[in-house]
């Protein structure tokens, strides 16, 4: 679940997203850590999901690893916005989902790999979020994150 590093984070910056009945996909061993976690007033930061099944992500729980993801993450759980698509799920800070991506600045052509923050399956269509915008907007018929 976490590793010491990212349990003095999720007192800092990262939130736990976790969803009543997540408790059972624990290791043993990390049990007394996350009752810690989701202990009400407790030193982490973590938001309690009351209906599991609201959390439309293949995993048992999620972190935000900043303030913006955990606006994005509260606004995918709004009953009206989470009507609108299927599934998603977060990536990891880093090597979770690399993409080739290849551009020219000037004369000078370059390539790179990036690491999407989301992916969202919205009927037919998976949206990949890039980067977790201050501002979104999810409508009905199109998409406006």
């Amino acid at each position: 679940m976490l590793s010491n590093g990212s349990a003095s984070q999720l007192r800092r910056d990262k939130v736990a997203f976790i969803p009543r009945g997540a408790e059972k996909y624990i290791n043993e061993e990390q049990v007394e850590f996350f009752n810690e976690v989701i202990e009400e007033g407790g030193d982490y930061k973590c938001v309690h999901i009351k209906n599991r099944y609201d959390l439309k992500s293949p995993v048992s729980l999620v972190f935000a690893d900043s303030s913006n993801e955990k606006k994005f993450i509260q606004e995918l759980l709004k009953p009206e916005n989470y009507k609108k698509f299927e599934a998603w799920v977060k990536s990891t800070s880093m090597n979770f989902y690399a993409i080739d991506y290849a551009w020219k600045k000037g004369t000078t052509p370059k390539r790179g790999k990036f690491n999407p923050d989301f992916f969202i399956k919205a009927g037919k269509i998976i949206l990949v979020i890039t980067a977790v915008p201050l501002t979104f907007k999810i409508k009905s018929g199109g998409y406006n994150i």
